[in-house]
């Protein structure tokens, strides 16, 4: 049969193949299965996935995800280039030890392990050395990448000059 599906069950030592038509093996499960993980892979929130779909715990909802070698492939390509790109950090724009000291951050090697993965104090920070340099148009480029608790932390360093 084209287009069809071969299932197998097995009773104890005897095996039973069947060929199915695939529309009679898709069901509600199959297909709220491949919503949550499309919205995932789409980048959409869990909470918001979550909110549409039901589920009233992350766990629950997380048992209809199914990633599948390709996404998988495609997940490990962005942490490779990520890796290989690196991610931009004061330490691109040769801060000088007085800034670095001035702004109360640690060494290099120190500072890629506090704040790996937490991009919004990274552009925190370069919107703070672009400030001290008096860069406006930078500083105005790493801000608009704020999220809003880190936008107030830094407006309050840069308006009370506490530097």
């Amino acid at each position: 049969m084209a287009g069809g599906w071969i299932t197998v069950k097995q009773s104890g030592r005897t095996k039973i193949r069947e060929v199915r038509p695939k529309y009679e093996l898709l069901t509600s499960h199959v297909a709220r299965r491949t919503f949550v993980t499309m919205c995932l892979r789409k980048g959409m929130s869990p909470e918001d996935i979550r909110a549409v779909t039901g589920h009233t715990t992350a766990d629950m909802m997380m048992k209809y995800v199914k990633f599948d070698d390709e996404s998988k492939r495609e997940k490990m390509s962005i942490l490779n280039e990520n890796a290989q790109s690196g991610v931009e950090t004061v330490f691109d724009h040769a801060i000088t030890d007085d800034e670095r000291i001035r702004l109360r951050l640690p060494s290099r090697d120190t500072y890629f392990e506090i704040f790996e993965g937490d991009t919004a104090s990274v552009n925190a920070h370069l919107a703070v050395v672009a400030h001290i340099r008096g860069n406006l148009d930078a500083r105005a480029d790493y801000i608009k990448r704020l999220p809003t608790d880190k936008l107030n932390e830094v407006l309050e360093i840069i308006l009370k000059g506490n530097l």
